[in-house]
């Protein structure tokens, strides 16, 4: 009994010194400050990325045995301690286009990438960093089209129109319920009440996750 409690010790130990060899080098790299933004500008420049571009975001410092998960399941598990970027290559575009994902091992300023199409599980933890582009992104509001000056005839009544109309929205997320998708939605359902003359009635709208009262939009 003793000699296999000894080569279960002997195993760990071996496991915890080949952790620590995947995590440092002999020659090792003045890193970064531990600031986002800094972290950000480092990440950058080395993927040679313009950051008027894209969107990225930065979690960290996260610790070893920290999994990344994508809205699609487990990315990658981190090594050792570090940060994680996650770039939005095109933001403008809808769901399920290239993003990647960059871890930076904290010790030695090394990059491992990580293309991806799914925006992470919990983008809440990520902080993002403002450029100008994100800025307009983000400045978005939703806004209602102007109702029509204009009196509904007796078409409108509910119960004397045979004609419905069913409108849907809605992103992955709270964070993918993009304004754009509220104002579409909107202003269809003005155009369909108060141009076609449909009846409040007839029009079915499911939108973002419905009566529920959290948060729709972040």
């Amino acid at each position: 009994m003793k000699n296999v409690h000894k080569k279960i010790f002997k195993v760990l130990v071996l496991a915890g010194v080949l952790l620590v060899t995947a995590c440092s080098t002999a020659t090792v790299a003045v890193p970064p400050k531990a600031q986002n933004e800094e972290i950000a500008d480092y990440i950058l420049n080395q993927l040679s990325y313009d950051d008027q571009n894209i969107l990225s975001y930065v979690w960290g410092p996260v610790s070893t045995g920290e999994t990344v998960i994508t809205t699609n399941g487990p990315l990658f598990i981190t090594p050792c301690p570090g940060y994680i970027m996650y770039i939005d290559l095109y933001p403008t575009a809808n769901l399920f286009h290239p993003v990647q994902y960059v871890f930076l091992k904290e010790s030695t300023n090394d990059l491992q990438v990580f293309d991806e199409k799914y925006p992470p599980l919990n983008l809440n933890s990520y902080q993002l960093m403002e450029t100008e582009l994100s800025k307009v992104l983000f400045s978005a509001q939703n806004r209602r089209a102007p109702i029509p000056n204009k009196t509904m005839p007796g078409i409108g009544v509910s119960g004397r129109d045979s004609r419905w109309a069913v409108l849907m929205n809605g992103g992955y997320d709270s964070g993918n319920n993009h304004v754009r998708y509220w104002n579409d939605i909107s202003n269809i359902y003005i155009t369909l009440n108060y141009v076609y003359e449909i009846p409040d009635e007839n029009i079915i709208v499911l939108c973002s996750d419905g009566l529920d009262p959290a948060v729709d939009q972040s």
